[in-house]
Parts: structure tokens; C-alpha cells; sequence
């Protein structure tokens, strides 16, 4: 077992040091960049909010994202399905028949959930 690692990452304008192991150090890194810009995002559509706010708000975010990948996305074969009607869509359109017209598939493909996350309260 390794020892941790302290490490200093900054969010909106606040130094916050914690502990991993050291080979999580650049990823530690990469999430408080994340996180940041995510903070400051919500921070310029609620500027009256605190910064624990925005952080609580932050975090519902992720984690509905984080969960909706988890459970909401479609499996692999969905995905598999859907690319294989594309390309039979596409064969087709490609490949005209006698008149220079291809018919293509009229099957609609369900949207993609591209709900607003939340913002604060003020």
C-alpha cells in the first residue's frame, strides 16, 4: 500500500488541499479542473449564490449525469442497431436505382436527452 500524496488543487479562486495516492494525482487534477469550470459556470448564471451553494448545486449535477450514463444510456446493442440502420441507410442512399432515386429508411431514431442542468435558487 502507498502512501498518499498531498496535493493543492484550486476551486473558484480557493485553494483546497487533499490527500490521494499518487498514482490518482492526475486525476485528482483533471476533476478539480473539471469541477471548476462547472463551478464557474453556475456562478455566472447565479452570482448571487455562495460558493457551498454552487457546490451543492454542482454536485446534484454530476451526479444526475453520472447516473443517467450509468442507467439512462443506451446498452451496446441498441447502439449496434442503430449505426447498422445508419449504414443500411447510407448503402442505400449510394447505391440509386434505375431512375437516380434512393429510398431511404423512414425508421426515426430516439432523441437525445439534452435536459438543462440545474442552476441555484436565489
Amino acid at each position: 500500500m502507498s502512501d498518499n500524496t498531498a496535493v493543492t488543487v484550486k476551486l473558484l479562486e480557493r485553494d483546497i488541499k487533499l490527500a490521494c495516492p499518487p498514482e490518482e494525482v492526475d486525476n485528482l487534477h483533471a476533476a478539480a479542473k473539471h469541477l471548476d469550470a462547472h463551478l464557474r459556470d453556475l456562478r455566472k448564471r447565479a452570482a448571487s449564490s455562495s460558493p457551498e451553494k454552487l457546490a451543492l448545486v454542482a454536485a446534484m449535477n454530476m451526479t444526475s449525469q453520472l447516473l443517467r450514463a450509468q442507467h439512462g444510456g443506451p446498452d451496446i446493442d441498441t447502439v449496434v442497431d442503430i449505426l447498422g440502420s445508419i449504414e443500411s441507410t447510407v448503402e442505400t442512399a449510394l447505391s440509386t436505382d434505375a431512375e437516380g432515386v434512393a429510398e431511404a429508411s423512414t425508421d426515426p431514431v430516439e432523441d437525445v436527452d439534452h435536459s438543462t442542468p440545474a442552476t441555484p435558487a436565489s
